[in-house]
């Protein structure tokens, strides 16, 4: 991604974890419920790294993008407060992130459609750009390769 300005708009988003889903168990840190280790790995990085977040944000998007006349209804996993991250992969490209979501890839080695369709909605409708992190990646990371935007990046 060439352009990392942040165009994300956050109108009528609120910054308050709803909690896990209709999930029954989990892990808990921080007072927050995860389903997988995966999402616990990633909570404790950000910890580390001093990277503010609030898991499962509640977002509720009108738009046309989504097909049927129901609003897109997405929970990411992560958010990280309304702030823009410039992600740098191993081969030194960047992109600009709002947050993260913690997938595990199908048989087939791709990851559930309807989640990377809200993914692909929720970033060309508000700009709020979400990274998958691969649940079994992330379990071996000792850090994110993620700095602040407005840091100079």
């Amino acid at each position: 991604m060439d352009n990392l300005t942040d165009n994300a708009d956050w109108t009528g988003i609120d910054m308050d974890s709803v909690g896990v889903v209709g999930k029954t168990h989990g892990y808990e840190y921080r007072g927050y419920m995860f389903v997988t280790p995966g999402e616990v790995a990633v909570a404790r990085l950000l910890d580390l790294m001093g990277v503010p977040f609030t898991p499962d944000v509640f977002i509720k998007v009108k738009t046309s993008l989504w097909p049927g006349r129901l609003p897109l209804v997405y929970v990411p996993d992560f958010v990280l407060n309304r702030r823009a991250f410039v992600w740098t992969d191993e081969d030194g490209s960047r992109e600009l992130i709002h947050g993260f979501e913690v997938k595990q890839r199908s048989r087939d080695g791709d990851y559930p459609a309807r989640g990377m369709r809200k993914i692909t909605v929720l970033r060309e409708a508000k700009g709020i750009r979400i990274k998958i992190l691969d649940e079994l990646w992330i379990r071996d990371q000792n850090c994110l390769p993620i700095m602040p935007l407005d840091s100079g990046s």
